[in-house]
């Protein structure tokens, strides 16, 4: 089972035995690395998609001078 990070959330979806899952932190925190887009589980197994890792950094202070480009994408 994936773990939600430090200050953050995950957020999962299931469908036919199967969970898709993504990670968000909270207003003001960014990750301390990139995490995968999303988390498949399929057959009891999870992978990240489209890279990545299943470790889940934490998040801490945002760095204002790099945009939260992932949390953009996803409002869209």
């Amino acid at each position: 089972m994936l773990t939600p990070p430090l200050n953050g959330a995950l957020v999962c979806n299931s469908f036919d035995y199967n969970s898709v899952c993504a990670v968000f932190c909270e207003t003001g925190t960014d990750f301390v690395s990139t995490p995968a887009w999303f988390y498949f589980c399929f057959s009891a197994e999870w992978s990240p998609w489209p890279f990545g890792s299943l470790l889940i950094d934490s998040c801490s202070g945002k760095n204002l001078e790099t945009p939260n480009v992932r949390s953009a994408l996803l409002a869209i």
